[in-house]
């Protein structure tokens, strides 16, 4: 499934691609399924490792797959950028001061970890926006609390409030990934008019896939920029 949302702020529209079960499994070959999708852009996805690490894309690095990461950032509007998720969260992130446009994907560990928190110091660090306020945030589909069993190897490196009790098994715990987003969202002054939620959750959902339903596929949220000029341009071909 693809399911496209553009977003504008001056100078720039990014175009947000939701993609799930589609012909009912995941592209063979990303690299190829990308260069289709995006055909006048260089595409990166990162080798996703559960940390707290964020890169920047630009085209001074060999190859379509970037280094060991799990989010990845860039200003060139020549570049799209995807992450992959199956319960996790998958988060866009763009400027609206300037063509900075990224993608994070953050589970438990993410959270655990500030991912993303992380990245906007990065980001912020390397002079690449002012303040939090010019951040607008789209969070994909992810496994809602409701069906998010964990045990206590996980369930203990949490507070309590993110926690709901399971109905049938005592030793398990609900985890709410959304209450941890929004807290970390709390924590950097993010304005909840800032977020976008697509509040689809992708274990009870038929469009996603879900790695605690049982799938092995993985579902992608793609990211492109394109600034005025090329509108224009593309308007008068």
């Amino acid at each position: 499934m693809h399911e496209d949302l553009t977003l504008h702020s001056p100078g720039f529209e990014r175009t947000i691609y939701f993609i799930g079960r589609g012909e009912s499994k995941e592209p063979e070959d990303p690299k190829l399924f990308f260069q289709k999708m995006f055909p006048d852009k260089r595409h990166f996805l990162t080798r996703q490792i559960h940390s707290d690490i964020t890169l920047e894309a630009d085209h001074s690095i060999d190859g379509d797959y970037y280094r060991e990461a799990d989010g990845i950032y860039t200003l060139d509007c020549s570049i799209a950028l995807s992450v992959r998720a199956a319960d996790c969260v998958p988060i866009v992130y763009y400027s609206t001061q300037s063509s900075l446009t990224g993608v994070l994907h953050s589970g438990w560990r993410g959270f655990e970890k500030k991912a993303l928190t992380k990245a906007m110091q990065k980001i912020k660090g390397e002079g690449l926006f002012k303040t939090i306020d010019d951040i607008i945030f789209v969070v994909g589909p992810h496994i809602h609390a409701d069906n998010y069993e964990v045990g206590e190897d996980v369930y203990s490196r949490f507070d309590p409030i993110f926690l709901h009790p399971h109905s049938s098994n005592p030793e398990k715990r609900l985890l709410d990934q959304k209450r941890l987003l929004l807290q970390e969202f709390a924590e950097m002054g993010v304005c909840p008019r800032s977020v976008l939620w697509m509040n689809e959750d992708t274990y009870s959902s038929t469009q996603f896939f879900s790695h605690r339903k049982g799938d092995t596929e993985r579902n992608y949220l793609a990211v492109r920029c394109t600034a005025a000029n090329e509108q224009k341009e593309s308007s008068k071909n």
